[in-house]
């Protein structure tokens, strides 16, 4: 695994930053939209009362003010938080405790955490789960990213990683947005 990982990370590098953030949206989109409909058909009573509580958050404050909150100021925060902060603290305890140079447990872990993280805020067990299950293909991409970044000789991990997860969250706000009118 550690070392498809290494060749992939390699094969990626090559790529210009502009492909990789591309590839990556498309992909991640295509997860999230697959898993959003998979869950409305399982559930659609659990999946109303979820897209609920982003109603109650798009309806209680003023909507410029809610779109700037959910497209540049939490995908800073989150960026610095989990893909700089998390990923290299999670690296450097690889390398000291394991002495291994690998990323595997720091992609893992930050994708994990991630993805529990965005749950936190439903109501039920099982809301929760499956907001952290559809946040995994993102938290995956934005960790990735950010490990690419790390790799490259003049990479731009903070910029490359806050404007993948801008995109996403812009994207998903103006889906949202157009679906509840």
């Amino acid at each position: 695994m550690e070392l498809f990982l290494e060749k992939m990370i390699d094969s990626l590098i090559r790529h210009s930053r502009l492909k990789l953030l591309l590839i990556f949206f498309a992909i991640t989109e295509i997860f999230v939209s697959t898993l959003d409909y998979l869950m409305f058909y399982i559930a659609p009573v659990k999946y109303t009362e979820a897209l609920s509580s982003q109603v109650d958050f798009f309806s209680a404050y003023p909507l410029i003010f809610s779109i700037i909150i959910v497209t540049l100021i939490v995908p800073i925060i989150e960026t610095l938080i989990f893909q700089i902060l998390l990923l290299l603290i999670l690296k450097k305890l690889t390398e000291w405790i394991f002495y291994s140079n690998s990323w595997i447990p720091s992609l893992a872990l930050t994708t994990l955490t991630f993805a529990a993280v965005h749950g936190i805020e439903t109501k039920s067990l099982y809301l929760w789960s499956i907001n952290a299950i559809m946040r995994i293909p993102l938290a995956f991409f934005l960790a990735l990213l950010a490990i690419i970044e790390y790799e490259k000789e003049h990479g731009l991990p903070i910029l490359s990683v806050f404007f993948l997860h801008a995109l996403y969250n812009a994207f998903e706000t103006i889906l949202f947005l157009a679906s509840a009118e």
